[in-house]
């Protein structure tokens, strides 16, 4: 135990920052990498502190602390409620719910030692030491560990992408969740090494390789999200093809794509398709187009088009206004739209010839965002 008491005296200022960073939200709990084990580690040294009577106004911070991450662990969504339900259903051989008990009963009892009046900590003790083995010891870590690296029978991971459908914050708040699992589990089991004089040096490096492993797990899950969330965008939007042309199409379509992806913005827009075969005749079916990479569309029973940038910047909107004003006359938008794309090329360019309503959502800054008509021409443009 005196290293963790020297590592914590050492490191006072370090720990406190870390700790801090645990309950910033989950975005913050997974940039920690290559540190939950020595956080977990300095909980050695709060007990140590607590049974020599010697606690600081440090020590009394770091046990708030973590009692404060264990507490998070109890603030559980209904997203989380319905990710365990499917975890269950699919008969894992971790049985999460159980794991997850078990692990926080054990660091339950080691917070009952710190709260404890000095007098009867040594009782604590035992029945910390009782539970801890009474309740699978280490087992449950290793079973956590399994799942989510998918060395189980089924990869927790990989059920919470597959099931929630790639959706970022929720598989953020999962990760961020297992995390605050590891953190109190791993303590637990730190305290209970150094009460029963057990090898902490082995238990530190064994489990620093283990979260290394963990933590890159996790961050290729949310990266599977950030990456490909156009794809899955495109996959989604399917699913609100049965509203036809409207407004409530428009209008639901955007704001599950606002509010699922929430990093992207996003344009929507919904329209009827050609105005009959006189007009298909004229314009030889080029009544609409859209040039730029970032878009995807479908044209079943009526068009929908859906564009998008995750870091739009301001635009040209004098010259859009001015080759679009030079190019009135032409009535062939898949012409129009390259032209006006070879002079602003870093942009998504959608000219529409249209007399029916067009419904458009967006959430483009206006700097980065232009709309243009002339007549029933509708010209849509936005960084790219």
């Amino acid at each position: 135990m005196d290293e963790a008491v020297k590592y914590f005296s050492d490191h006072k200022d370090d720990v406190i920052k870390v700790m801090n960073r645990f309950l910033d939200g989950a975005e913050a709990v997974l940039e920690i990498v290559g540190e939950t084990v020595p956080i977990c580690s300095v909980a050695i040294a709060v007990i140590r502190f607590a049974l020599d009577n010697q606690e600081s106004s440090e020590s009394e911070y770091v046990k708030n602390q973590l009692q404060k991450i264990s507490d998070k662990l109890n603030d559980v969504s209904e997203n989380l409620t319905d990710i365990r339900k499917e975890i269950e259903k699919l008969g894992m051989d971790i049985k999460f719910s159980e794991v997850e008990e078990n692990i926080k009963g054990q660091f339950r009892k080691y917070m009952e030692i710190l709260n404890e009046e000095p007098e009867y900590r040594e009782k604590k003790v035992k029945r910390f030491k009782n539970h801890f083995s009474n309740t699978r010891g280490d087992g449950n870590l290793h079973e956590l560990y399994e799942g989510v690296i998918g060395e189980g029978s089924i990869a927790i991971l990989k059920t919470v992408l597959t099931y929630w459908e790639k959706n970022r914050r929720v598989v953020e708040d999962f990760c961020a969740h297992l995390k605050y699992l590891f953190v109190i589990g791993i303590s637990a089991l730190m305290v209970h090494t150094a009460l029963e004089n057990g090898d902490v040096s082995r238990q530190e490096k064994y489990w620093k390789e283990k979260m290394e492993t963990v933590e890159l797990k996790m961050k290729s899950a949310v990266e599977d999200c950030i990456n490909n969330f156009a794809a899955q965008a495109k996959i989604d939007t399917q699913k609100f093809l049965k509203y036809g042309y409207s407004e409530d199409l428009a209008d639901n379509l955007f704001s599950f794509l606002q509010k699922k992806y929430d990093w992207v913005y996003w344009a929507v827009r919904v329209y009827g398709q050609s105005d009959g075969w006189l007009t298909n005749l004229k314009l030889g079916r080029k009544y609409h187009s859209i040039v730029g990479e970032s878009h995807f569309k479908f044209d079943d029973n009526c068009n929908v088009v859906v564009s998008y940038c995750v870091n739009p910047q301001p635009i040209d909107v004098r010259k859009i206004q001015q080759t679009f004003r030079e190019s009135k006359k032409n009535r062939n938008m898949w012409k129009l739209a390259e032209h006006i794309h070879s002079e602003v090329p870093k942009c998504v360019i959608h000219a529409i010839r249209q007399n029916s309503k067009i419904y458009e959502k967006t959430n483009f800054p206006d700097d980065c965002y232009c709309h243009e008509q002339q007549k029933n021409c509708y010209l849509y443009v936005h960084s790219a």
